[in-house]
């Protein structure tokens, strides 16, 4: 029997039927911008970030099954408070991955 990985997949996410135990990465697009920086020799504006940040928050969020997508525009403070879930936390390997595969592929 041949082994199989699962790979990253961009793909939308249905926030009315996410489970918090789905979830094995999120965090704000600020980190998925200083990592993108310093891959490609830039440096990172944390100032910057930290202004847009204010105004709207993208969420890069991964699933267990390392389905991911960026969601903005929905408040999800009251669902990561109701389940605990912490925001930019050490990066899973899963998020690592998820984070290189998006990365790799933008434009």
């Amino acid at each position: 029997m041949r082994g199989f990985r699962i790979k990253p997949r961009l793909k939308n996410i249905d926030l009315s039927v996410l489970r918090a135990d789905q979830i094995d990465f999120i965090c704000t697009t600020k980190t998925v911008d200083r990592i993108r920086c310093r891959q490609a020799g830039i440096t990172f504006d944390e100032k910057l970030a930290d202004l847009m940040e204010e105004k709207v928050k993208h969420y890069f969020v991964v699933k267990s099954n390392q389905d991911y997508n960026v969601i903005s525009g929905v408040i999800l403070d009251p669902f990561l408070d109701k389940y605990a879930i912490k925001v930019n936390r050490t990066i899973t390997s899963k998020g690592e991955k998820c984070i290189n595969h998006f990365v790799k592929n933008l434009k």
